[in-house]
């Protein structure tokens, strides 16, 4: 008699789903083709039709919220640093809390975000992000004078930073903010700076530019303020134009997330 079948009684997202069919198909391809395998019906994972994702979340900081959660923060400067990090760096919840002084480059300003993080390893490779001049600053406030290499940055789990997290937003009057909004933030501020898809991907970890857009959400109003200087320039200057060119692009793609 074969093992029992166990029914997950959990309700789960359409990405989770999607992850999980891959990973048995996956599973189902390795040993067929390594192992010797056969599956008399093939591969089942790639037989049924796995659902949709949907938009995703697309939340981001409303005018005055940043100003008002800092506000928020007076008397947890740990949890400041972390908000302001997430924004500053586009790491995940995870990947901040894993941070250890070790992993901070103060001389060429980088951040080591190790693939044995808990966020990381959804990707499972390393990055080495930019830092910012004001994350430099934070990090700098936050650093002990004796900082060991292996010493916790922020000192939260992400459990703890979660909690913090939503009390200060109840401190702060905003409603439906979660801590990896922070992220998306961060990702579509990248983008409104300028930066092109593979920076803004060396930067966040994103694998696929598909991934990535789910995670941005330009504002219009910052792409037209792009464009402007561009316009009232000379037509006849040809690498102006190319610009101009480029910042509609953006717009149209803009419009079709």
């Amino acid at each position: 008699m074969g093992a029992p079948l166990v029914e997950l009684d959990r309700n789960v997202k359409p990405a989770t789903v999607k992850k999980e069919m891959a990973f048995l198909a996956r599973v189902s391809d390795v040993a067929i083709k390594s192992w010797g395998y056969r599956l008399p019906f093939g591969i089942p994972a790639r037989g049924v039709g796995r659902p949709s994702e949907g938009d995703g979340r697309d939340r981001r900081l409303l005018p005055g919220e940043e100003e008002r959660l800092m506000a928020a923060c007076t008397h947890n400067q740990a949890l400041r640093w972390a908000i302001i990090l997430a924004i500053e760096t586009a790491a995940r919840r995870g990947e901040l809390c894993a941070l250890v002084w070790g992993d901070v480059d103060f001389e060429r300003r980088t951040l080591q975000i190790r693939a044995e993080d808990a966020g990381a390893a959804k990707t499972g490779a390393k990055r080495t992000a930019p830092l910012s001049q004001k994350a430099i600053s934070i990090l700098t406030e936050a650093k002990p004078k004796r900082a060991k290499p292996n010493e916790s940055v922020l000192g939260f789990g992400p459990g703890g930073l979660s909690q913090a997290f939503e009390r200060a937003c109840r401190r702060a009057g905003i409603v439906g903010l979660r801590p990896h909004d922070l992220r998306h933030e961060a990702t579509s501020r990248l983008f409104e700076l300028g930066l092109d898809m593979m920076e803004v991907s060396a930067i966040t970890g994103h694998k696929t530019l598909d991934m990535l857009k789910r995670y941005t959400q330009l504002r219009a109003e910052q792409i037209a303020l792009k464009m402007e200087p561009l316009a009232l320039q000379s037509a006849d200057n040809a690498p102006l134009e190319v610009q101009l060119a480029a910042a509609l692009k953006e717009l149209r793609l803009l419009r079709q997330m």
